[in-house]
């Protein structure tokens, strides 16, 4: 079972590294005022996700310096979400802050959200980027996996939310007891519970990212088939309408056949028919796989990352 970090500091800054290598300085300066700002004890834990440019070099010139910097490296690239389980749980922080390091997302964004966790007493508080100016190329797709995932889920969540999240040491504790090998986090975090808010943070409609169509695509199916099973009951009923549908269709061929004395001339109807039940039958087989590769996954147990090496200052 994963174990939560003990408890050495206040607060724990969160974040991944992937391609960063640009704007990484600026990040790691920005993360260090807003821990000395803060005026107690932090850290920084830095997931090197198989990182292929120099990110890892850039934070290890900062060990050097700061101590209060963690860098965590993954054996190979294990995707965002993955990463970001694997340096919440090296967080020892009675807060943790979770953050991209694009700095599309400000990390002076903090001071809003520990604020609404404190006057709201809550224990996660998450920002909500505004969509209205973003390209419908990018819009789109991403608003229909929201409104599907809901409509899918028993734990909906909060659509268009950002990577920036805070949380208490008792969110985490409990978030830390799921041991999922395809980690959603907005799903897990949705079904943790506690008192969560919102806060709505600006973030730019940048023109590059690193999530390409094949890995959004990939995390909407992980997340579809993690948290819902309506899938395979939407799939029951069309079955059974569809076969409701072709018996009355041949109990009216047959009346009108006797009716009229007249052999039917459906047959091009009849072999569209069972073309359509033949790709149902398919559909139906090919969801069915993804649930049962999705138990296939949980029942091997394998961990969600493998760390290579940890890197902080003065150790070996």
């Amino acid at each position: 079972m994963t174990r939560a970090a003990p408890r050495l500091c206040r607060l724990s800054i969160v974040s991944t590294l992937y391609k960063s290598e640009h704007g990484l300085q600026e990040f790691l300066d920005r993360c260090l005022r807003l821990g000395k700002a803060f005026g107690e004890a932090f850290e920084i834990i830095l997931v090197d996700d198989g990182s292929p440019d120099r990110s890892a070099d850039i934070v290890k010139s900062y060990i050097q310096i700061h101590d209060s910097i963690t860098l965590i490296v993954l054996s190979r690239n294990f995707g965002q979400h993955q990463a970001v389980r694997t340096g919440l749980e090296h967080a020892s922080g009675e807060l943790v802050f979770v953050l991209d390091s694009d700095l599309e997302e400000d990390p002076d964004c903090f001071q809003d959200l520990h604020t609404a966790i404190t006057q709201n007493n809550a224990d996660l508080a998450y920002g909500v980027r505004d969509m209205s100016g973003t390209a419908a190329l990018r819009k789109i797709p991403s608003t229909a996996f929201y409104k599907l995932f809901n409509f899918l889920s028993a734990h909906p969540v909060e659509p268009n939310m950002t990577a920036a999240r805070l949380m208490t040491r008792p969110f985490l504790d409990a978030f830390l007891t799921m041991e999922e090998r395809s980690a959603f986090l907005p799903g897990l975090f949705s079904y943790t519970g506690f008192t969560q808010v919102t806060v709505p943070i600006v973030k730019p409609d940048s023109a590059t990212t690193s999530y390409t169509l094949f890995r959004r695509t990939s995390l909407a199916v992980k997340a579809l088939t993690s948290f819902s099973s309506r899938p395979l009951h939407f799939v029951l009923a069309i079955g059974l309408l569809l076969s409701l549908a072709v018996l009355i269709a041949a109990l009216v061929v047959l009346v009108t056949a006797v009716v009229e004395r007249q052999l039917p001339t459906l047959s091009m109807a009849i072999l569209l028919s069972i073309w359509a039940i033949g790709g149902l039958l398919t559909s139906t087989i090919g969801l069915v796989g993804l649930y049962t590769s999705r138990i296939f996954d949980e029942i091997k147990a394998r961990p969600n990352t493998i760390i290579r090496s940890v890197y902080r200052k003065n150790s070996d």
